[in-house]
């Protein structure tokens, strides 16, 4: 069932994440450096404000997972108005600071958002709307009903990609007419996904656990630790970003998120995996089912299999990147291999710690990123300006995988230290031993690759080729994708027979 549940998620994984870094060179082509680097602005600005709901939205699904009745998820009416009552405070908390950001900074941000008063709302109402889909996707994550959620990503993730492109190429225009496109999706999104998910929600007492002592104090307390965890981790993962925007201007920050957006690729990877074994390891940590490490261990070997050869791709061939994303005659900076090579190892290093952080979640201990996003943002934050100021986009580049290297490891020993059962060691082994198997395969593709490789779209078809034939490698020397490859196989068998 597992199997089923990660091709579903790589679909929607793939509309929302993979479509967006494959069109980022289409929309560089026809906006611009400057127009480019205003979209990638403003999603920058949308992205800071979702900080906190991947903290809430996973909480929720814990919560959730496993109290089902007839296919249908029974919410106690006292937590479904402590979460709606939460929702809707995060919104407005989230509405104001972006409201006083944009009056105060609007200038700073760039000259076409001070002179149009429109573009500021417009980015509001985005800010505050995007919260209203949080509960209706981990009600929906919660309850395995993954394929309709998937679904949701596909459609809306389409739409809100494409939408605003054809509206911009049918009206000639620019930046503005993407922004209020891109807005109009979104609310049809949240009308749509929360429409959906009510139908799978009952609300009653469920023995009313609410009624305990401190059961809501306790719900609160785990909301806010998840959620200051996530505004830390969101700010780690995106300072480079600002940090980038301060030292170099828009134009180059906007082909630095396009590189960022490519390596976090390996993020959204493990994101679509552990989202499909997220409520089995729920249920393993509440005594229902396999012991939760061996669930664990198998998201982990799987997610390795799919993420390792993308980040070492990325690093085996900088020179593609560069002329995918910006051309082949793109002003760039001398450095940009060495970013992008830095950018790939610190992708890969930063989804094993979004994998470990899974077995954390599962056991509802939200706290212990939060401590160690805490103690990290203290000596980060200022070291990475520090760095911007003085060496540019390759120092913040080195420096942000200097800092997740020793985040990782530590990260890793202190979770196998709270964790008996944690295989820290066996997850750090396999993990260099994926990557390095995947840098084998694809130095050695690309010697044969290189001299047959002619115009840009034959060598994407080639390095099409060569991802697939390197993820095939690692699954046939891993026995529970393979044990997975062949049940899936099995029952693809068995439905064309039954056909």
């Amino acid at each position: 069932m597992i199997q089923k549940y990660i091709l579903i998620n790589m679909a929607g994984f793939a509309a929302s994440s993979i479509i967006p870094v494959l069109l980022s060179p289409i929309y560089f082509r026809y906006f611009g450096p400057t127009d480019f680097g205003l979209i990638a602005t403003v999603n920058g600005l949308l992205a800071l404000t979702t900080m906190m709901d991947y903290g809430i939205s996973s909480v929720l699904s814990q919560r959730l997972a496993g109290v089902g009745v007839k296919e249908r998820l029974v919410i106690p009416a006292r937590d479904l108005r402590l979460y709606v009552a939460i929702i809707a405070g995060l919104t407005a908390a989230i509405g104001g600071t972006m409201f006083f950001f944009l009056i105060v900074f609007k200038t700073s941000v760039h000259e076409r958002i001070n002179h149009n008063i429109v573009v500021i709302f417009a980015i509001l109402a985005l800010a505050m709307i995007e919260r209203a889909r949080m509960f209706a996707f981990a009600t929906l994550r919660a309850g395995d009903r993954h394929a309709l959620l998937n679904i949701l990503y596909v459609s809306f993730s389409l739409l809100g990609t494409l939408v605003p492109f054809f509206m911009c190429m049918l009206f000639k225009g620019g930046f503005e007419i993407f922004l209020y496109t891109r807005c109009f999706v979104s609310m049809i999104e949240i009308v749509t996904s929360n429409s959906i998910a009510a139908k799978y929600i009952s609300v009653g007492d469920n023995g009313d656990p609410s009624s305990a002592p401190g059961y809501r104090r306790k719900i609160v307390y785990q909301m806010l630790f998840s959620a200051s965890s996530n505004i830390l981790a969101f700010l780690l993962v995106w300072v480079d970003r600002i940090a980038v925007f301060w030292s170099s201007g828009v134009e180059f920050y906007g082909k630095y998120v396009v590189l960022n957006g490519a390596v976090m690729f390996a993020a959204g990877i493990i994101g679509a995996v552990g989202q499909s074994y997220f409520p089995t390891l729920v249920r393993a940590v509440k005594g229902i089912g396999e012991a939760p490490a061996a669930v664990w261990e198998g998201q982990m070997r799987v997610s390795l299999v799919l993420c390792a050869p993308a980040c070492a791709f990325l690093f085996i061939d900088p020179v593609f990147v560069r002329e995918f994303f910006f051309g082949r005659d793109a002003i760039v900076p001398p450095s940009f291999d060495v970013i992008v090579r830095c950018l790939s190892l610190y992708g890969y290093i930063g989804a094993l710690v979004r994998v470990t952080n899974y077995f954390q979640l599962a056991a509802g201990r939200n706290e212990i990123a939060g401590v160690f996003n805490a103690v990290s943002a203290v000596l980060y934050f200022p070291a990475v300006f520090a760095v911007a100021y003085r060496y540019g986009a390759v120092g913040v580049a080195a420096g942000s995988l200097v800092y997740m290297s020793i985040y990782f490891l530590t990260f890793v020993y202190a979770t196998g230290r709270i964790f008996p059962n944690f295989p820290a060691f066996a997850m750090f082994t396999r993990a260099l031993l994926s990557f390095a198997l995947s840098l084998g395969c694809l130095a050695a593709l690309k010697l044969v690759t290189d001299p047959i490789a002619g115009a840009l779209a034959a060598k994407i078809v080639l390095v099409g080729a060569m991802l697939v034939l390197t993820v095939s490698v690692l699954a046939v020397s891993d026995s529970i994708t393979r044990k997975m490859i062949r049940q899936t196989l099995r029952s693809l068998y068995f439905k064309i027979l039954s056909t």
